[in-house]
């Protein structure tokens, strides 16, 4: 009755006459007499954008590798963040929570480790060789295209800006894969 009775205080402005006639009915008291609410402000989103991003993540690891959403996931966290926060990751994942260095998900300021079989991490680690090798690939070909001196001569800097950023985001992805692969 808490959250109708502000709902009813907000709602004043856009319905006066049904607001008032329904808070009259249900409080005993005069609408007009009220004050308005205070919302309160989160100061600090950074703790929510890390458990929607690692939501998403174990989300995606689950359809990627075919694990059913009934089916249980262990998972353990690199850096802490609130009881409140961890409860509402591990049943909104279906996990429970279990130190392990199995699997590893990289979120941008944290990192989770997921239990798996061994037949998994051969299959995981497989995966990320390809990853790795393909990321090597890409970064000869960047390099060997940035120091081509007939490329940098008569390539729009556009073009050449593609490239060095091109370059970038393989070694960075590189790093995430080669960190991956040591777990």
């Amino acid at each position: 009755m808490y959250v109708f009775k502000k709902i009813l205080i907000m709602l004043h402005p856009f319905l006066p006459f049904t607001s008032d006639y329904l808070f009259n009915k249900l409080y005993n008291e005069e609408l007009l007499e009220q004050s308005w609410p205070k919302f309160k402000r989160f100061k600090d989103s950074s703790e929510i954008n890390l458990l929607i991003d690692a939501i998403t993540k174990i989300r995606k690891y689950r359809d990627d590798n075919n694990i059913s959403k009934k089916e249980k996931l262990y998972l353990c966290l690199k850096e802490k963040i609130s009881k409140k926060n961890l409860n509402i990751l591990l049943s909104l994942t279906n996990s429970e929570y279990k130190k392990n260095k199995d699997f590893l998900i990289v979120l941008d300021n944290n990192s989770i480790f997921i239990e798996i079989s061994q037949e998994q991490k051969q299959k995981q680690k497989q995966e990320l060789e390809k990853k790795i090798a393909f990321c090597q690939s890409e970064i000869t070909r960047a390099q060997n295209i940035l120091s081509n001196q007939n490329f940098i001569a008569k390539a729009p800097k556009e073009k050449i800006k593609l490239e060095e950023d091109k370059l970038q985001r393989y070694k960075q992805e590189l790093q995430i894969y080669l960190e991956e692969l040591k777990w």
